[in-house]
C-alpha cells in the first residue's frame, strides 16, 4: 500500500517537477529548512554509526558537527537477518519522513534531491523486503567482502596515534565480522541460495594467507606509523600490536572462508539468479538500484540491442576505410605515446580545459596499487573517494603489473580515474554542491561510473598521433563488447540462459566460442557477479542519450563546456532529475 502510494506521489511530482516551483513564501523557507535539517541529522547521525566512512570522509569530524565518542570502531553492519530487520525499519521511518514534504514548497536543488532519494529508499526497501532475505552475496568473487577488507587496509591512512589504536580494534573486528558472513553464507546455502565462484573466492583468500609472513598491507601500515610523531618504542610497540591482530584475526579469517566455502560447493548455484523463486524480480531491483530509479528491464534490453545494432553499423562502414586495415587485419590498435601515468594526465588536464567547466582544487598523488593486491586484481587503477574537509592531493592508485603504459587501454582507464574522469568529477561535486548528505549519502553508481565511461571516451578526442578512424573504432569495439556482455548478463540471470544458450548468443555474434574454459570463464564471471557491469556501460549510454538530445535541439547552438556544467550540475542524481536539468537549465535556455 505505502509503495503504491508513494509511486502516485512521485508520478504528480514528476509532473510539477516539469512545470516549475512556486516563489518562495514564508512556508517554503520553513519546508527548506526542515529539509535541509532532516538531511543533515540524517548525515550526522549515519556517519557517527559509521566508524569507517567517518574515518574516510573526514580529517576532522568535529568540524560537521559529529560525536565522534559515539562512534563504535568497527567494519560496520554485516550480514546478518536481524541487521536486515533494524534496516527495514530505518527505511521505513526515512521513508515517511521524505514523502511528508510538499515538493512545491522545496528549492531547485533540494527537488533534485527529493527526486532522486525517494526513488533510491523506495528501491532499498524494496530490497529489504523479508522476501529476499537470504539473496544477498556476501563473498561474490568481484566485490565482496573478501576483497573488500584488504584493499580497505591497504589504503587507509593514519592521521594520529589515536588512528593507530583504532586501527588495531578494526583488524580485531574482521573475525566476528567474517564469521558472522559464512554464518550467514551456510544458512544461505541451506536454502538454496548461494551463488558465487568459490572457486575464484578462495584462491584469491589462498593467495592473501600466502603472504603472511611478508605481508605488503602491514610493511604499508608500518611505514604509515614509521611518519607520525611518535618516539621509537611507541612506534615498535604499536607494530607489534598491529601484527599480532593480524595473526589472531585477519589471516584466521581467511582460513575459515576458504574452509568454509570448500564445504558448501556442493550447494552452489552454478547457474544465474533466474532460478531462484523471486530471482527475477531481484535482479531487476538490482538493475533499478544501480540507476536509481524504477527503470524496467525490458527498456533497459531494447536500448542495448539498439545500441549493439548502431554499433555494428558502424564498425562495417569502417571496414573499406584503408586507413584502418592493418588494425583489422592483426586485431591489434597502436599505441599512445606517452610514458608515464603523469604524463597522461597531465596533458588532458591541459586539452580538457576548453571542454569542462574550472574547478580550484585539482591537485593529486598518484601511487602504486598495493604489490601484492596487484598480483591478484587486474584492475590497471582507481580513484580514492577524497574527505570533504580534505587538505591533502587527491590520490589515484595504479597497478604496477599492469599493461604497457602506452595502451589504448591503459590510457582511457587513466582518463576514467582521473581527469575527466572521477577525480575531476569528484572535485567539481566538493566544490559545487552544498549538501553534505549528498556528497557522502547519494548513490546512484550509473551515474558515478556512467559519467566516468562518458568521460574516458570523450578523452580520446585529446590524443594525438592516432588516427581518429582508428580511435573511432576502438569506441566501437569496446562498446559492442559491453553490449554483448550485458545482454548475456540480462540473459543469464532474467532470461535463465545456460551455459549452452549463452555460447550460442556468443557465436551469434560473432565471437570465437572454440575455447571452452574461456566461454566458461566468461559466463562464471557474469553468473557470479548480477549487474556487475550495468552501472558502467547503461550509465554511460544514459548520457550519451541526452547528450544526442541537446545536440538535435541545439544544433549548432550546442556548447560541450556548458553541456558538461550541465550534468555536473546535479550532483550524483539518476538520470530523470539530470535529463530535466538539462532540458530546463541548458536546452531551454540556450535556444
Amino acid at each position: 500500500m505505502r509503495k503504491n502510494k508513494i509511486v502516485s506521489i512521485l508520478l504528480a511530482f514528476t509532473l510539477l517537477f516539469v512545470s516549475g516551483c512556486q516563489s518562495n513564501t514564508t512556508k517554503n523557507v520553513q519546508t527548506q529548512k526542515k529539509f535541509d535539517d532532516l538531511l543533515e541529522n540524517e548525515f550526522i547521525s549515519s556517519m557517527e554509526q559509521d566508524y569507517v566512512s567517518s574515518h574516510i570522509y573526514f580529517e576532522d569530524a568535529l568540524a560537521y558537527h559529529i560525536d565522534t565518542s559515539k562512534i563504535e570502531v568497527t567494519l560496520g553492519i554485516g550480514f546478518s537477518i536481524e541487521d536486515r530487520k533494524q534496516a527495514r525499519k530505518q527505511v521505513k521511518i526515512f521513508l515517511d519522513e521524505l514523502s511528508s514534504f510538499d515538493y512545491q514548497e522545496l528549492r531547485e536543488d533540494q527537488q533534485h534531491l527529493y527526486m532522486t532519494l525517494i526513488e533510491q529508499t523506495m528501491i532499498e526497501q524494496d530490497l529489504l523486503k523479508e522476501t529476499y532475505d537470504y539473496y544477498d552475496q556476501a563473498f561474490s568473487s568481484m566485490s565482496g567482502i573478501h576483497y573488500q577488507i584488504p584493499t580497505l587496509f591497504s589504503d587507509w591512512i593514519l592521521k594520529d596515534e589515536q588512528d593507530i589504536k583504532d586501527l588495531i580494534l578494526l583488524v580485531q573486528d574482521v573475525k566476528p565480522y567474517i564469521e558472522e558472513a559464512l554464518t550467514y553464507t551456510k544458512e544461505q546455502a541451506d536454502k538454496g541460495l548461494l551463488m558465487t565462484n568459490i572457486e575464484d573466492v578462495v584462491s584469491y583468500c589462498e593467495t592473501i594467507i600466502s603472504y603472511k609472513e611478508d605481508s605488503a598491507i602491514l610493511s604499508s601500515l608500518y611505514e604509515s606509523i614509521d611518519a607520525l610523531n611518535l618516539k621509537e618504542d611507541m612506534k615498535n610497540k604499536y607494530k607489534i600490536q598491529l601484527k599480532e591482530a593480524f595473526d589472531t584475526y585477519f589471516y584466521p579469517s581467511y582460513e575459515n572462508i576458504i574452509s568454509t566455502l570448500n564445504q558448501l560447493s556442493s550447494k552452489n548455484n552454478e547457474e544465474g539468479l533466474f532460478n531462484f523463486a523471486q530471482g527475477k524480480s531481484y535482479y531487476e531491483l538490482l538493475v533499478q538500484k544501480d540507476l536509481g530509479a524504477f527503470t524496467s528491464l525490458d527498456k533497459v534490453n531494447d536500448m542495448l540491442e539498439e545500441e549493439l545494432s548502431d554499433r555494428i553499423v558502424s564498425l562495417y562502414d569502417k571496414m573499406s576505410n584503408e586507413k584502418i586495415s592493418d588494425v583489422l587485419e592483426t586485431g591489434k590498435f597502436p599505441d599512445t605515446s606517452y610514458k608515464s601515468y603523469e604524463s597522461i594526465l597531465e596533458d588532458i588536464q591541459v586539452k580538457m580545459e576548453k571542454d569542462f567547466p574550472t574547478i580550484q582544487n585539482i591537485s593529486y598523488e598518484i601511487f602504486d596499487v598495493n604489490k601484492q593486491l596487484a598480483s591478484t586484481s587486474g584492475v590497471v587503477a582507481y580513484f580514492n573517494v577524497p574527505s570533504l574537509d580534505a587538505t591533502t592531493p587527491k590520490q589515484m592508485r595504479v597497478n604496477p603489473n599492469s599493461a604497457d603504459i602506452k595502451s589504448l587501454s591503459t590510457y582511457i582507464t587513466v582518463a576514467h580515474e582521473g581527469f575527466p574522469g572521477h577525480m575531476y568529477q569528484y572535485a567539481y561535486m566538493y566544490e559545487n554542491i552544498s549538501s553534505n548528505f549528498h556528497k557522502t549519502l547519494i548513490n546512484v553508481p550509473a551515474y558515478v561510473e556512467g559519467y566516468a565511461v562518458y568521460a574516458q571516451y570523450k578523452s580520446l578526442d585529446y590524443l594525438d598521433g592516432i588516427d581518429k578512424d582508428i580511435l573511432s573504432l576502438y569506441k566501437d569495439n569496446e562498446i559492442i563488447s559491453y553490449c554483448v556482455s550485458l545482454l548475456s548478463d540480462i540473459g543469464i540471470h532474467y532470461k535463465g540462459w545456460s551455459l549452452t544458450e549463452y555460447k550460442q548468443f556468443m557465436e551469434s555474434m560473432g565471437y570465437d566460442v572454440e575455447n571452452e574454459e574461456s566461454v566458461k570463464l566468461q559466463y562464471n564471471q557474469l553468473q557470479a557477479n548480477p549487474a556487475a557491469f550495468v552501472p558502467y556501460y547503461v550509465g554511460y549510454l544514459k548520457f550519451e542519450k541526452i547528450r544526442e538530445h541537446a545536440e538535435e535541439e541545439l544544433k549548432d547552438k550546442f556548447d560541450e563546456k556548458e553541456f558538461h556544467t550541465a550534468i555536473l550540475s546535479t550532483g550524483i542524481a539518476n538520470f530523470d532529475v539530470v535529463e530535466t536539468y538539462v532540458e530546463q537549465n541548458y536546452i531551454e535556455a540556450n535556444k
